[in-house]
């Protein structure tokens, strides 16, 4: 019976994977779909207030909300997500999102009711935002699909190292020791070796993107690929109309972003002890599993009448706030190139970090230098509290630093540019 049974299954697959593929040269009209690729969209169901979770949504916002241009957006999400049992479709701002099984109870059968999701709901390129391990399940079910892996955040031994020095970090992924972390790095960048090894035998194109000039030879250490030669493909934005540039009254320094440990929040919280007439307002929130672990650290400054935790805030209010305050304050051990920095210094508004990737922060804004571990002794404090005081009282050369960067992020992260960017790679590449 259950031989029989493999037979049908592997028959109704094989018909199956006729009928995507027919779809797949078919379907190709006025308008080509882009499918994103990523773990979490922009919504409070799928996991998504970071971001790339953001990317995802504005990319998808532009494209979808504008016909006359001539790619559309789906979203294919790699996490296993509860409020979808089995592979379906569904519309979240305006972008319709591919479900992959939640449950793994007759994964042949689940293979089959993803592919004819994907007959009914077609794209023609996929785009990788970043590369995890989970998003091989939808490249090798589709494996004559081009594939831009949109490089963002690539990760060898000396970042995990930076991370392995938190121990809330350590303590958030249930890992005892820097070389465990270390260990996953292995596993997370040998899967790009061996989805490029996959796509060979398929005859399929793997293209790799940035967005930033740093990460190119970050991500050539990480993925061993020392011959890989990125795109640029910018992170876009929709760029505020800006008639004057506003502050409050009061002094006030924002953090957006998810509260996860390498965020190192509770440095933003000290600076908030130290500089009681500022307000330090703090946008976004931590997940289940991260607000086990900073929860109590939380809670020990939620008395400070200067520091003002917003939760998650996006659209107008973000806007808001981010139009009123002074300057933007990011204090993590580790990034890409935020998304964050580029919203700030669109609303003519600098960055205080000890992150400076392709020199943003020392050309339009206050680069503390680089800060190891904890960050919470005083020499660390003091290399923040030292730019927050360049920044409060030099108020021209804080606006002038806000009005370049501006100009620099309307030039080359706009969406007009993103758009021009990405058909380039599409027509080089001969996909569109």
């Amino acid at each position: 019976m259950a031989f029989f049974k493999k037979i049908v299954t592997n028959i109704l697959h094989s018909i199956t994977m006729c009928f995507v593929y027919l779809r797949y040269l078919t379907s190709k009209s006025r308008r080509m779909s882009v499918g994103l690729i990523l773990e979490e969209f922009f919504h409070k169901d799928l996991r998504g207030f970071g971001g790339y979770a953001m990317t995802a949504k504005n990319i998808s916002d532009y494209y979808n909300n504008h016909q006359d241009l001539n790619l559309r957006i789906n979203i294919l999400l790699a996490s296993k997500l509860p409020i979808a049992p089995k592979p379906c479709i569904k519309k979240f701002h305006n972008a319709k999102v591919l479900f992959r099984p939640f449950d793994d109870e007759s994964p042949n059968i689940d293979l089959i009711r993803y592919l004819w999701c994907f007959v009914i709901n077609p794209s023609h390129v996929l785009l990788c935002i970043e590369y995890y391990l989970t998003y091989s399940y939808i490249l090798k079910a589709l494996p004559w699909i081009p594939v831009i892996i949109y490089i963002r955040d690539p990760r060898g031994p000396q970042e995990w190292e930076r991370l392995g020095g938190i121990s809330t970090e350590l303590q958030w992924r249930k890992i005892d020791s820097p070389s465990s972390l270390i260990q996953r790095m292995d596993l997370e960048n040998n899967s790009v070796r061996e989805i490029i090894k996959f796509s060979k035998t398929h005859n399929r194109k793997i293209i790799f993107a940035t967005n930033a000039d740093f990460l190119v030879q970050r991500a050539k250490k990480a993925y061993n690929l020392p011959e890989m030669k990125p795109y640029f493909l910018p992170n876009p934005l929709s760029m505020p109309k800006l008639d004057n540039v506003v502050c409050s009254n009061r002094p006030s320094i924002v953090f957006i972003g998810r509260l996860d440990p390498q965020k190192r929040i509770w440095m933003i919280f000290e600076l908030a002890k130290m500089f009681q007439n500022v307000d330090f307002i703090i946008g976004g929130s931590t997940s289940s599993s991260e607000g086990n672990v900073l929860a109590p650290i939380i809670d020990q400054y939620k008395h400070l009448n200067n520091l003002k935790f917003l939760g998650t805030i996006d659209g107008e209010p973000k806007w808001k706030v981010m139009a009123e305050s002074w300057g933007m304050i990011n204090t993590s051990i580790h990034e890409g190139l935020p998304v964050t920095f580029l919203e700030s210094l669109s609303f003519a508004k600098p960055v205080i970090s000890c992150l400076n990737p392709d020199e943003l922060v020392t050309r339009f804004g206050y680069y503390t230098g680089d800060i190891l571990g904890e960050g919470t002794d005083k020499e660390s404090l003091n290399k923040f509290s030292k730019q927050i005081e360049l920044f409060l009282t030099d108020p021209q050369q804080r606006q002038e630093k806000g009005r370049q960067g501006r100009a620099y992020v309307e030039k080359r992260h706009s969406f007009e540019n993103f758009n021009k960017h990405l058909n380039e790679i599409l027509k080089n590449e001969n996909i569109l």
